[in-house]
């Protein structure tokens, strides 16, 4: 995918429970994300979160790096912003 979309950075997604910014992999089934969110975010949850990225409804970052949540749409494309910023 990354080969096919290079410009491609984030994919913003519904789970149904919350919505995802999850970086594209370096390559097809790897865990490895190509464009890391930022390293501040890492292992953050919640309120440290928030006022990490200044995004209200900010839920998680994931320790790697591949995936941050938000609760709303526009929370998580919040968050893609700044992560391309």
């Amino acid at each position: 995918m990354a080969e096919e979309f290079p410009e491609i950075r984030y994919v913003v997604y519904d789970d149904g429970k919350y919505w995802g910014v999850r970086s594209v992999p370096v390559a097809p089934g790897s865990p490895d994300p190509q464009h890391p969110l930022p390293a501040s975010w890492a292992g953050k949850k919640a309120a440290d979160l928030s006022a990490t990225t200044g995004v209200h409804d900010a839920l998680f970052c994931h320790v790697n790096r591949f995936i941050a949540t938000a609760q709303t749409r526009e929370g998580a494309l919040r968050l893609a912003e700044l992560a391309c910023a």
